[in-house]
């Protein structure tokens, strides 16, 4: 017999707030289960004396509702039977790594709304990219941003006009702390350490509208895609009100999503381990934070694993009372397989690691197989996610803490003027580069920055050909080069000894240890210099140049 996917049920643990290794799970399915195995035994074994008909009893109850790390005894079967089976399957592998294509409606007044079927899900995405040059800080307790999603936006529209719900809304986050690559990447990961800095990071809402849970408002609308992408255009516009910028993705953009999400895996190459995933050229490993644990501190926590790629997934749900729930999952891609959690708040997910990696990823009922341990969300100001990456290094503060700033803009072409002497203006490159940049340099002194170039080509130096890597950091190192940054997401940086007049950021200095930096939103922060030993290297060349 051929067993498919949608016939194989996915074990179901009815997770709670707390996430213990040992508990009872008292739902009634469970206990009427319980219930019916007993009297099935006593019916069998009759006549019977009263106090084996109790042990009886308690031992199917046991049996039946005793929990393990999530799972009672006949999840747990569950989970080795579909282990089993799609390590055996081939077949039946391919099929469960299947994404459904994306496609476009069309909504008047909004455009295109790219969409994707799974299951009896729609699910649309929403990429979102906060303010532009927002900074962190990285205190004490991690990192500080004022560059935040507004989840009390999202979830006000969990349930909208005329009985239009969404099941769900997932904030999913892709990054990682540094580059894979450059020859100063492994400096700068010594200075930022064990912190939360975020050199690359984009995020996304996952939207799920299930047409039959509202059939009314199905009803209403006509077509149940139209339905979604209205929904879809309401939560756009309450975060876009609440000072977050935020774009409805189209099906390329959705497609492109995905990939982004998957940090390389490729789904149908995945061969799923009974706690992790071997994607060929790394591993993968998920893990639950349980409801409890679930606070700001413990999501800046998750970014200072050392990983090659991060992804977390921040659940959340409101029931028709109005109490909404929030659970979160977070995903590590690791040359070698994590033999331990690497924070003691992170629980792993054991039997079910391509369920896990499906429950990041812009999908429906796939996504939803994997339970989350929900946390009541009674103030969502509580929970503060960061939008976009945090940046660079630039600095120290005034209180002698670490601050960053994306130099980049998403949504569009900017221009950085930077007023300092080379020893200032190297290090804050190579911290760029470092922490995700590919910066291409115009200059008429070639012999300054040839030393900071190697074969990962994450810093060259302008030719007649074109760059091995496109550049998302143009330098104009001196007047008469003609450059501009070109495409949105591009910045042209100019050296120059006075800061332009039509630049979105300037670092001016205005001693031989202080930085100012101007933004849009700010003007006149000082910073101080920083100038750490294991950059040294990269200077030397100007002492013996000097």
């Amino acid at each position: 017999m051929v067993m498919l996917e949608e016939h194989i049920p996915g074990p179901k643990a009815g997770l709670s707030e707390q996430i213990r290794r040992w508990r009872l799970d008292l739902r009634l399915s469970l206990v009427i289960i319980a219930e019916v195995i007993a009297f099935t035994v006593l019916v069998v074994i009759t006549p019977v004396v009263w106090w084996a008909a109790v042990l009886i009893a308690m031992a199917a109850l046991l049996l039946v509702t005793l929990s393990y790390n999530g799972a009672t005894a006949g999840g747990w079967m569950i989970r080795a039977v579909r282990y089993a089976y799609f390590r055996r399957s081939a077949k039946a592998h391919l099929r469960r790594a299947g994404i459904p294509p994306a496609f476009n409606v069309d909504m008047p007044g909004a455009g295109a709304v790219g969409m994707r079927w799974d299951g009896q899900y729609a699910v649309t995405m929403i990429a979102l990219h906060g303010k532009a040059f927002a900074p962190t800080v990285l205190v004490p307790a991690g990192a500080e941003t004022t560059n935040l999603i507004p989840l009390q936006g999202v979830i006000d529209q969990l349930h909208q006009f005329a009985g239009l719900e969404l099941h769900s809304a997932d904030v999913v986050s892709a990054g990682a702390r540094v580059a894979l690559d450059g020859r100063y990447t492994p400096k700068y990961e010594e200075i930022i350490a064990d912190r939360a800095a975020v050199g690359e990071r984009r995020t996304w809402l996952v939207l799920r509208l299930c047409p039959q849970a509202c059939l009314a408002a199905m009803v209403y609308r006509g077509d149940a895609a139209a339905a979604a992408a209205a929904a879809t255009e309401r939560v756009r516009q309450s975060v876009l009100r609440a000072g977050c910028r935020a774009i409805t993705c189209t099906a390329d953009q959705i497609n492109q999503a995905t990939a982004t999400l998957l940090a390389g895996a490729e789904l149908d190459r995945i061969r799923e381990g009974w706690s992790y995933l071997d994607t060929v050229s790394e591993y993968v490993t998920t893990y639950r934070i349980a409801g409890k644990d679930l606070n700001t501190r413990v999501l800046n926590d998750v970014w200072t694993v050392r990983s090659d790629a991060t992804v977390t997934s921040i659940r959340l749900t409101a029931d028709r009372a109005g109490v909404v729930a929030a659970g979160a999952v977070v995903r590590f891609h690791t040359p070698a397989p994590i033999p331990h959690p690497p924070l003691l708040t992170l629980r792993p997910v054991i039997g079910q690691c391509f369920d896990s990696l499906l429950a990041s990823l812009p999908l429906g009922d796939r996504a939803l197989r994997l339970e989350v341990s929900p946390r009541r969300l009674s103030d969502p100001a509580e929970l503060k996610v960061p939008v976009g990456p945090s940046g660079p290094m630039l600095g120290m503060t005034v209180t002698g803490v670490p601050f960053l700033m994306p130099l980049t803009d998403p949504l569009r072409a900017s221009k950085v003027s930077l007023c300092a002497p080379l020893d200032t203006v190297i290090p804050l490159l190579l911290r760029a580069s470092a922490a995700g940049a590919v910066i291409l340099i115009h200059t008429d002194r070639p012999q300054v920055w040839q030393p900071l170039c190697d074969n990962t080509h994450r810093i060259s130096i302008a030719s007649d050909r074109e760059p091995v890597r496109s550049p998302n950091i143009i330098v104009a190192d001196g007047t008469g080069h003609g450059v501009t940054a070109g495409e949105r997401g591009h910045t042209l940086i100019t050296l120059s000894e006075a800061a332009e007049p039509d630049a979105d950021v300037t670092l001016v200095q205005h001693s031989g240890d202080e930085l100012v930096l101007g933004t849009p939103s700010v003007q006149g922060v000082r910073l101080s210099i920083m100038r750490p030993r294991n950059e040294a290297q990269f200077l030397s060349h100007l002492v013996v140049r000097a």
